[in-house]
């Protein structure tokens, strides 16, 4: 009995002895788990609200290269795209097609046009090349008005053309910052690369056109008369004709037409590219009066560098020189006195420009009705595409101080000036580049000087893309380092499988606003 009654209280002293020791293990596990509780908790920019538990990055920061940070994206400009219209008539598909490959970049869009001149079978080899290219087809920004215009030289035909065109640009186009209007016979000076990259810096709202008050001889030989251009309600392409009424100058709205390009004040610069670019707006300043410029000229300031608010990256500065000793040399070189400039000499026209995104959609939709007034106005204008976009955005308030006076092209004139500008060769090379325009007129179809640009100037090969970042091939065999694309690396693009191609001839009339 004795044992039993021992053996009963040593088992009852174990008992008590195993309670006590989960009692604690049991709090210390509570307690544990509220703590690993608490590291998870985090504050709202995402560190731990308890530094003592944060990682060891936290204090990596001491080492020098973690101080190091690349910069931000956000504080580069976003990249500029353009919409290139490029036409051409009969016989002019060969060399729009070399033109379309040399301008060609994923970023841009492009509309290329055909007129109804050209044959069906010309027409028919443009729309294969674009709807089967490889290229085009993967970014679908290529595009051809299959039905085409009928064009008139000279005419407001043409104009209708390039309204065409920027309204399907506006429509079908995506996002693009600048309109480019380029002919078959034009030709690039510089890489696509290299002027977007210009371009990214500069203000989205600046319009490059040659354009001027004082039209001279003009009012006589343009304004007063008035044309027919059958181009607009025949099927068959005639030339325009006169009747014998005249008209006096309009009193509405003020007549602008352009300018020889001969007073260059600002320079853009970058390592393989210089722009040089004239700087004149028309104004109501009374710079004529001190200066003896012709009416309507004004000197515009807001490039000056210590008031420029834009911020440039490396290698991109603007100087702005001394503006009466380039007028004095512009005189010289061109052999255009005061005098002569004081009384219009204006030199040939210019129907090529660059004009921005917000322009061409007010001109497009017109909610103040001028653009299409003045379009009326110029249906009976000789010579109608060296004027109606000069006369719309120098008479647009919103507009008028957003002008660069250059349409950044190299064209050779003839001296005395003739209808058409002299064709560019191989003698004019050093004169191109000296230029540093962008652009080029008037090249004959499979001239030498076009092997030569695209072999100096593009690192263009025969039938090839000119090369840019977005190629990533290698040049072996004659093969085209744009056949291969990598695009990651350098731009986010969207992806587009393009296999059905638009017919945008049904776009005809129903993208005008008129």
């Amino acid at each position: 009995m004795k044992r039993l009654k021992s053996f009963y209280m040593h088992l009852r002293h174990h008992q008590n002895m195993e309670r006590k020791w989960i009692f604690p293990l049991a709090i210390g596990s509570i307690v544990s788990l509220f703590l690993l509780f608490l590291t998870t908790i985090t504050t709202s920019d995402g560190m731990s609200l308890f530094p003592f538990y944060r990682s060891f990055s936290s204090f990596s920061s001491k080492f020098v290269e973690t101080k190091i940070h690349p910069i931000p994206t956000s504080n580069l400009p976003p990249p500029a795209r353009f919409a290139y219209l490029i036409s051409g008539s009969a016989g002019d598909g060969k060399m729009l097609k070399r033109t379309l490959q040399a301008l060609y970049h994923p970023d841009n869009q492009y509309v290329v046009h055909l007129d109804r001149e050209s044959s069906a079978e010309e027409r028919l080899d443009l729309s294969n090349f674009v709807k089967d290219h490889p290229v085009f087809l993967r970014f679908c920004n290529v595009r051809m008005i299959t039905k085409a215009n009928l064009v008139t030289y000279r005419g407001p035909t043409m104009v209708a053309n390039t309204l065409h065109a920027a309204a399907i640009l506006l429509r079908e186009g995506g996002d693009w910052d600048w309109f480019i209007n380029l002919s078959a016979s034009d030709y690039p000076l510089v890489t696509q690369d290299d002027l977007l990259h210009t371009f990214s810096y500069l203000p989205r709202d600046l319009n490059f056109i040659d354009h001027t008050s004082n039209i001279g001889w003009k009012e006589f030989q343009r304004a007063k008369p008035v044309i027919i251009d059958p181009g607009l309600y025949m099927t068959k392409k005639a030339d325009v004709f006169w009747i014998t009424q005249r008209r006096s100058v309009p009193t509405a709205f003020k007549l602008f037409t352009d300018v020889i390009r001969a007073i260059p004040i600002v320079e853009l610069r970058l390592p393989h590219v210089i722009f040089v670019i004239s700087i004149l707006v028309t104004t109501n300043a009374i710079l004529d009066t001190e200066h003896g410029l012709p009416d309507g000229f004004c000197f515009l300031d807001f490039f000056d560098p210590k008031a420029c608010p834009l911020k440039f990256s490396r290698g991109v500065s603007f100087a702005l020189n001394n503006f009466w000793s380039h007028y004095a040399q512009a005189s010289r070189d061109l052999s255009i006195s005061k005098q002569r400039l004081k009384q219009g000499y204006s030199g040939k026209g210019s129907a090529w420009m660059v004009l921005s995104r917000p322009f061409i959609d007010y001109t497009i939709w017109g909610w103040d009705n001028l653009p299409r007034t003045v379009l009326m106005y110029y249906a009976n204008f000789i010579s109608s595409p060296e004027g109606y976009f000069h006369t719309v955005i120098c008479n647009a308030q919103e507009f008028l101080n957003t002008t660069v006076n250059s349409d950044l092209h190299f064209i050779s004139w003839d001296n005395p000036p003739k209808q058409h500008p002299h064709h560019l060769n191989l003698a004019d090379m050093q004169r191109m580049i000296d230029s540093n325009a962008p652009f080029a007129r008037k090249f004959p179809q499979d001239d030498p000087v076009l092997d030569k640009i695209d072999s100096e100037l593009l690192s263009r090969g025969p039938g090839m893309f000119t090369p840019g970042g977005w190629c990533i091939g290698r040049r072996e065999n004659g093969t085209d380092p744009c056949s291969a694309i990598g695009m990651k690396e350098r731009r986010k693009y969207r992806e587009m499988n393009c296999v059905e191609y638009i017919e945008l001839g049904l776009l005809l009339h129903s993208s005008i606003v008129v």
